[in-house]
């Protein structure tokens, strides 16, 4: 594997960091990107390997000051922080991580790019999500003669991760372009079993997993929820770093659940959308009420 290094570092350095960082290297572990980092932050160098990502201080003898494994990471953006460009990076159990590159967009972008990589090799590829097609032939909800479908989760196929349940009452809703425009709005999905538990349900990892798995396959949450019930929120809560304080929520929430929405769960809405045959309006008017819900109001 070739490794990358930063534009920030070059020459004589660059390779002398590379081949004292090279020998530090577990058995099987290979170096795939070197930069530099502020070094008031106590280390002067950003590594990331096919395992982990290191704060390297090479002035005392490339000691490791902080690290975490690339298994772990969730997602890993560039944002701004008062003119300085900071790499985000959203772990599955601890939150979130700052890591303060030197402060250019370039830097930045590069770490952050390699620590995606570096976690998607970790990660097998995501199954593509169901898609709308019309299907010949009454569905299975149209034969059951419903007109509001509420699921309920049982905790046995939560801890299992069998999804597959779910994902059959789900399914009919974009089989048919009918279906879709009827039950927009008009689906409900719930966790039963966690009565017994102090924890909130997005906090336990069997129900944040499960999520993780309903979402790849069926992102169409903000065109048919019911936006009157707590689903959604439920669902997207999953998707955050779990335990945060009330401060940690301000910071991070904005910051994931913005692109999450933008990049993922927005285009899934407008897919289904045209698949059911909205108009402008009834679309623009969808949008709305969509906008409205992250904003509290939930009187529709």
């Amino acid at each position: 594997m070739t490794t990358t290094v930063g534009s920030e570092l070059a020459g004589v350095a660059a390779y002398l960091h590379v081949t004292q960082l090279e020998r530090r290297m577990s058995e099987g572990e290979e170096l795939r990107y070197v930069g530099g980092a502020q070094r008031m932050m106590g280390y002067d160098l950003h590594v990331v390997t096919s395992d982990r990502v290191l704060c390297v201080s090479s002035k005392r003898d490339y000691d490791v000051q902080q690290q975490f494994q690339v298994a772990e990471v969730v997602r890993a953006f560039t944002a701004d922080d008062r003119g300085d460009s900071i790499v985000h990076v959203i772990l599955v159990d601890d939150g979130h991580f700052l890591m303060r590159p030197h402060p250019t967009a370039e830097s930045a972008g590069a770490l952050a790019q390699e620590i995606t990589r570096a976690a998607a090799a970790k990660h097998p590829p995501r199954e593509d999500p169901l898609m709308p097609r019309d299907r010949p032939g009454p569905t299975l909800l149209e034969q059951a003669g419903f007109d509001y479908l509420q699921i309920v989760v049982p905790r046995e196929e939560v801890e299992a991760g069998d999804v597959l349940t779910t994902l059959g009452m789900l399914a009919p809703l974009i089989q048919s372009r009918r279906i879709a425009r009827a039950f927009m709005e008009r689906v409900a999905i719930y966790v039963a079993g966690y009565d017994d538990v102090t924890w909130e349900l997005f906090e336990i990892d069997a129900v944040r997993d499960f999520v993780h798995s309903l979402d790849e396959r069926f992102p169409y949450w903000l065109y048919f929820l019911d936006k009157r019930t707590g689903s959604f929120d439920a669902i997207w809560r999953c998707m955050m770093p779990p335990l945060l304080t009330a401060e940690a929520q301000q910071q991070v929430f904005p910051t994931h659940l913005e692109p999450l929405l933008r990049n993922w769960w927005t285009p899934a809405m407008d897919r289904v959308a045209e698949f059911a045959g909205l108009s402008e309006a009834e679309h623009y008017a969808l949008c709305e009420r969509y906008a409205d819900y992250f904003q509290g109001r939930r009187d529709f």
